[in-house]
Formats: C-alpha cells, sequence, structure tokens
C-alpha cells in the first residue's frame, strides 16, 4: 500500500529519536532544495565540518589520521583529500551528537539527498525488515550506483589474489566492498 509522506513522517518520527540532514551552513542553496524535497519530514539540520575551514593543524587535532595504516589498505589510491575527510568529520559529529543527547535511532541523510515517495516507502519497508538490535543500516552506496556483473568479477578477483597472498588488502575488507543485499527491499 503506497503511503503520503505524512504517513510515512509519522512512521519515521516514532521510529527515530531524530532525523538529521548534515550539510555545510554556507550551501544556502542545498538548504532550500532539502526543505522542497522532505517537505512533510520532520528534520533538522547538523552543520557538517566544511572543508574549505580545515587546515593541517586542525586535522591533526581533530582527525586520526596515519599514511602508513592507510596506504597499506588503500595501497593504489592516494590519501583523503580535505573533502573526504571533512565528510568524514562530519559523519563523526551526527554519531557524536547521537551520543550527547542519548538518542539510541537517528536517520541521517546528507544533503544532496533526493527521495521521492517510493524511496522513503522502500525505507519504512526496509526499517520494519530490520532486526531490534541493528546497529547501522547503510542505503548509500558509491554514488548511487548498483553492484553490477562487472564489479562483481572484480571483487572475485581481488578475492583469489587475497587467497593466494597477492593483495595487501585483507579478504574481509575486499568481501566488505560491495553492498550486501539484506532483505526483499
Amino acid at each position: 500500500m503506497k503511503q503520503s509522506f505524512a504517513d510515512i513522517n509519522t512512521f519515521l518520527q516514532q521510529y527515530f529519536d531524530k532525523i538529521l540532514v548534515i550539510s555545510i551552513e554556507r550551501f544556502k542553496d542545498r538548504h532550500e532544495k532539502i526543505n522542497r524535497r522532505l517537505q512533510g519530514i520532520a528534520f533538522d539540520f547538523l552543520w557538517g565540518v566544511d572543508k574549505n575551514t580545515l587546515d593541517e593543524d586542525f586535522i591533526q587535532k581533530n582527525y586520526v589520521y596515519l599514511d602508513n595504516n592507510f596506504m597499506a589498505m588503500r595501497h593504489r589510491f592516494p590519501p583523503m583529500n580535505k573533502g573526504e575527510i571533512a565528510c568524514a568529520l562530519s559523519h563523526r559529529k551526527a554519531y557524536s551528537t547521537m551520543l550527547e543527547n542519548d538518542w539510541k535511532h537517528i536517520l541521517i541523510f546528507e544533503d544532496d539527498i533526493v527521495p521521492n515517495n517510493q524511496h522513503l516507502q522502500l525505507l519504512k519497508n526496509t526499517i520494519e525488515e530490520l532486526p531490534t538490535d541493528w546497529d547501522v543500516c547503510y542505503f548509500g552506496y558509491t554514488k548511487n550506483t548498483k553492484a553490477t556483473w562487472p564489479k562483481k568479477m572484480k571483487q572475485f578477483w581481488y578475492r583469489i589474489m587475497c587467497f593466494f597472498g597477492a593483495s595487501r588488502m585483507p579478504a574481509a575488507m575486499v568481501k566488505r566492498t560491495l553492498p550486501a543485499p539484506y532483505g526483499k527491499y
């Protein structure tokens, strides 16, 4: 049965202690778009870390980053850039806010979400299917791309390399490179 934004909002408000949208304070145009896109859904903005405010001192004081450890796992990729670090710090801020407020369940959106009634209905259906002791349920994946056949073959190849000791990436990490379906939604 298809439900309205209002019905879905009621469900979300009953299930989650808080719904947050991570955004950067200076992105006023995104705030307007999100307010339109999530009209009928009660949420609060959480101001994330702006990459333009990051400098090396701030990163050293607020972000645990060991280049050697990082490169051992992602040896073919460059270190995280300021945008990636700011994004990670923003999500850490959401988690800290959750702990500070003693919230048990929060729903976190980023400010580029483009929901529609069908997506929100799937969100509701998926939440209803989760076990009671779930920790994290991640709904996004690499800019909305799917685990296609070529990507599955690439993952399989990396698993073979791990088996023969030809990969510096641990097998457990390779296994988690693609989303795993949880249920029918």
